[in-house]
């Protein structure tokens, strides 16, 4: 890459060009900029990651007809009540970002590279937004269908040179005492798993961190209780729809509102406020696998968390309100279906009756499945049976023997994705993320700083400004 092209993604595009793009340049003007800087005592940032435009659309449109209206996010926009305004998320090294780079261009104020958790490209490190939230007096919390050490919480909370260091991400947690983190990603604090046999367990308890490990015990947590580290899952969370189908999943590992509302009602006994991050990281997942059952139900969990948000949000007025994504991945989108498109309805409510996401189909099979066998597992999961031959496809992917004009799409993945769209017309663009604008909503004080269209970076300046937290970006950590 060319070291202007380098400058110009570091700075972004207005910055590069001499132009200006800070908030009040872009926003409101003199006193109603001055009433909104300081006015925010609680932030509640909340990130589905990977939600292409398509992805909200159809969730929007699936909740319609499961439930005769629209859905919580979208019933924002109609009511006025969320500032709608797009990001550009480009990362230091790339126009399509990761989801590392994006979280800390929110959490540390700096873009960095793609993988990188708040620490830039010659090095510097940025201190991430959480650890100035706990120096100004507030509390900290962050919540994620995903390991609780994963990308996005990370960029918040955390200082490694690769994301890939998710047992050292988990010893920064325990030595910066977050307040409340909930998730999966036990493995990276269990002795028997970690390469160094350290016991975070046992040494979250000596810093009065209780760990709890299943939805009992969370709803059991006494809400004065101290800090909380909640890991329950060994690694991402199941999604949403295999959760929904299982009574063991569903005694065992909290919901991602559930795990919202109890973050929510501990977080806010602190007297000066606090600052929580929730993410529906298994959406991003979804869209990787191609997983239409996957990436719409967890997105409706997203959703339903939105809810839970508002509740607390909407009867006070101290609380700004994030909801974004990331970056878009694969670009789903429903797709017209025959003449004058009149069958579109008929194909996209069929993923009203699926049961299962594609991961769980293709975790019973495997290329010594015949057809027939292939054809039934599918038809449990989707209520729909697919053709023989596309059975034989999906055979001839799990042997790595299928060929497509497009590479990327040759994985078993990606072809049972392709088979779904058949029956649903809901059709992909590939398996990786894109460079779309972020979709950004804002609500309650402080949003008035928000442009309404903004570089990913400028998020982490306004939070503090919301705050009337005054902190430099370059601070080293």
């Amino acid at each position: 890459m060319s070291s202007s092209r380098r400058k110009f993604l570091q700075l972004g595009g207005l910055s590069a060009l001499g132009l200006s793009a800070l908030p009040g340049a872009l926003a409101f003007e003199g006193k109603q900029l001055e009433k909104a800087i300081g006015s925010a005592k609680n932030v509640i940032f909340m990130v589905s990651d990977g939600m292409s435009s398509g992805t909200l659309t159809m969730a929007d449109l699936l909740h319609n007809r499961l439930h005769g209206d629209s859905c919580n996010w979208i019933k924002l926009y109609q009511n006025g009540l969320l500032k709608r305004g797009m990001m550009d998320m480009a990362s230091a090294d790339s126009m399509v970002t990761d989801s590392a780079a994006a979280s800390s261009s929110w959490g540390g104020g700096n873009r960095v590279n793609n993988g990188s958790i708040n620490i830039g490209i010659d090095g510097e490190h940025y201190r991430p937004l959480a650890l100035k939230m706990k120096a100004a007096g507030k509390a900290v919390g962050c919540v994620t269908s995903s390991s609780i050490t994963h990308a996005t919480p990370a960029g918040f909370t955390a200082n490694v040179a690769s994301r890939e260091e998710e047992e050292t991400i988990a010893l920064q947690y325990l030595e910066r005492q977050y307040d409340v983190m909930l998730g999966g990603g036990q493995k990276y604090f269990d002795k028997d798993q970690r390469e160094d046999s350290r016991d975070l367990h046992s040494e979250a308890a000596r810093k009065n961190l209780k760990v709890v490990t299943s939805r009992a015990q969370l709803a059991a947590l006494p809400i004065n209780c101290d800090k909380v580290i909640g890991l329950f899952d060994r690694g991402h969370l199941p999604f949403a729809i295999d959760r929904a189908q299982s009574n063991e999943l569903t005694a065992k590992i909290p919901s991602l509102p559930e795990m919202s509302r109890v973050a929510i009602q501990k977080l806010a006994l602190q007297d000066k406020g606090f600052f929580l991050m929730i993410e529906g990281g298994r959406v991003d997942h979804a869209a990787h696998d191609n997983d239409l059952g996957g990436l719409l139900y967890d997105q409706l969990a997203f959703d339903q968390t939105i809810k839970e948000v508002m509740k607390f949000a909407e009867c006070r007025q101290d609380t700004l309100v994030i909801v974004a994504t990331d970056h878009g991945n694969a670009n789903p989108a429903l797709n017209g279906v025959g003449k004058s498109y009149s069958e579109t309805n008929q194909f996209f409510d069929r993923t009203m009756a699926l049961k299962q996401s594609n991961n769980w189909i293709l975790k019973g099979l495997s290329y010594k499945k015949n057809g027939s066998e292939i054809q039934d597992r599918v038809e449990a999961a989707t209520n729909f049976k697919i053709s023989y031959r596309e059975a034989e496809m999906l055979q001839a992917a799990l042997k790595g023997r299928y060929r497509d004009v497009y590479a990327a799409q040759e994985n078993p993945k990606a072809v049972l994705g392709k088979i779904i769209a058949n029956y649903t017309s809901v059709n992909w663009t590939g398996n990786n993320h894109t460079a779309d604008f972020a979709e950004l909503g804002t609500f309650g004080p402080g949003a008035e700083l928000v442009p309404t269209f903004v570089r990913n970076t400028q998020m982490h300046e306004i939070i503090l400004q919301a705050c009337g937290i005054k902190e430099s970006l370059q601070v080293r950590y």
